[in-house]
């Protein structure tokens, strides 16, 4: 199965749990989901805010989702530059406002390997969140199923919660 199926099925799991605004800081391993965003926002499904700088992505996210009530995700790329999104995080959980950050990651075999980019990121940002998921690496249809439901799951429980969550995508 491609990571493009995997992606489909989680930006439609956002949608269908509400989703309707989302940011994205490109980078080659977030690619699926965001050119399933870039789809979705083309088909009028979501709107799609781009950011280069994953800090700035992550405070806007933050910033969309206090003024609409509801959570927002931001989707970046892996290693150090998921690590920008931390300060966010901890904004969000102390002020109660429902953020998705969502990290793409390699595979488990490349982690650990000394580039910057595969640093370990699973619960990398500890009690700043309420809710840590990863999704299964993408092989199988029912692992789609699985990255679908993982985005219901994250959304539903960021926004009856108020609260950060951090979803890891092995792509």
């Amino acid at each position: 199965m491609s990571h493009d199926i995997a992606g489909a099925q989680f930006v439609a799991g956002l949608i269908e749990a509400g989703v309707s605004d989302a940011v994205v800081a490109p980078g080659s391993r977030n690619a699926p989901i965001s050119l399933a965003l870039y789809e979705a926002d083309r088909r009028g499904a979501l709107r799609l805010h781009v950011r280069v700088d994953e800090r700035s992505a992550s405070f806007l996210a933050l910033g969309l989702a206090r003024g609409l009530g509801k959570c927002v995700p931001v989707v970046v790329t892996s290693g150090t530059a998921a690590a920008q999104c931390l300060a966010a995080c901890w904004e969000a959980r102390c002020s109660s406002v429902p953020l998705l950050v969502v990290t793409a990651d390699r595979p488990p075999s490349l982690i650990g390997t000394g580039a910057n980019q595969t640093i370990q990121q699973s619960h990398m940002f500890g009690e700043a969140v309420a809710l840590y998921l990863e999704c299964p690496m993408a092989a199988t249809p029912s692992d789609a199923q699985a990255w679908f439901a993982q985005a219901r799951e994250a959304v539903e429980f960021a926004n009856q919660n108020m609260t950060s969550v951090h979803v890891e995508a092995p792509l």
